[in-house]
């Protein structure tokens, strides 16, 4: 069974490096050792300071803590792999999140796909209900009419018009042929009679032809009735079809509503994502920012080691990295 190593502040295996854990106590100041040639005044006893050049020291001497060092920099070494799988295990988690968030949107993609194409299905079948619903009644309103006005034709205006042309024929016939005869046979009493009959005979045909003009103005108003029936029927039909019309608007508005309703939750689905995938890039770069300052200051602290058991000092040092 392997052996469980301690975590440190991040989560991450303990570095096994004494300078990097502050394992190892600081060391004390000592003398930097000559290790390069050195320029230093000199002055004589009554004269000028002058300059020379002292000659660095032939031999390293030991130092108790250089092997601890060279340790130190080699266990530093083995622990980058440490810090570079945990980067990039990090990276695969992010990776996989990132992909997750892609997959839910191309369903949430293809979801309102198939709902706005199921919509558009319903609003044909409705156009076409309402289509063959309106050619149903338009047919059936002028096979009425229709049937309305054969019945005037066929049975209505004919007996009237035989009538007339009875009455007509019968006034002809009177006036024409039986009247010249019987004044013809009868000339005394009978022109009294036939004058007598005559005030009656235009007593009857007064009667006779207001009882047509009743008949013509009766028919009159029936052809306006009629008219007018038709002008009312269409202007119902037109209402009709208005609000068949608003109540198909009323069923497309609120399908745009549902519609953008549905957007709305996938635009603020979509908004929530993107604020947890900028907050986790966030806690990612400060993780990261923060694990390079640490491995930027383990450099630094174990440079500055370096440098100091080899006897340079850090004032030292720069001037000769410038």
């Amino acid at each position: 069974m392997a052996e469980e190593r301690e975590l440190d502040a991040l989560g991450l295996p303990k570095l096994k490096n004494p300078l990097v854990n502050g394992e190892l106590a600081p060391m004390e100041s000592i003398a930097p050792l000559e290790l390069r040639a050195t320029r230093e005044a000199v002055a004589a006893v009554g004269g000028k300071p002058t300059k020379t050049m002292r000659a660095p020291l032939e031999v390293v001497p030991n130092s108790k803590r250089g092997q601890i060092i060279d340790d130190a920099e080699g266990n530093l070494e083995v622990e980058m792999g440490t810090l570079e799988e945990g980067t990039r295990q990090r990276n695969k988690l992010y990776q996989r999140q990132l992909d997750a968030i892609k997959e839910r949107q191309r369903k949430w993609e293809d979801k309102l796909k198939q709902e706005y194409e199921a919509r558009l299905v319903a609003m044909r079948e409705a156009q076409r209900y309402a289509e063959n619903g309106l050619r149903t009644v338009f047919e059936e309103m002028e096979d009425k009419v229709s049937d309305m006005y054969d019945e005037y034709d066929n049975q209505v205006i004919p007996p009237l018009e035989t009538r007339c042309s009875t009455l007509e024929h019968d006034f002809e016939e009177f006036s024409t042929i039986t009247v010249p005869g019987i004044i013809e046979e009868l000339q005394g009493t009978v022109m009294r009679k036939l004058q007598r009959q005559r005030e009656v005979f235009e007593i009857d045909n007064t009667k006779l032809d207001k009882r047509e003009k009743k008949i013509v103005a009766r028919f009159e108003r029936h052809k306006e009735d009629t008219y007018q029936d038709f002008a009312d029927e269409a202007h119902t039909r037109h209402n009709k079809l208005l609000l068949l019309q608003e109540e198909m608007s009323e069923a497309s508005r609120v399908d745009d509503r549902m519609e953008e309703q549905v957007h709305t939750e996938v635009i603020e689905t979509l908004g929530e994502m993107k604020a947890l995938l900028k907050e986790e890039a966030t806690v990612r770069e400060s993780e990261d920012l923060e694990l390079l300052q640490n491995l930027a200051a383990s450099m630094q602290r174990l440079q500055e080691s370096i440098l100091v058991n080899f006897g340079v000092s850090h004032g030292e040092s720069q001037p000769q990295q410038d």
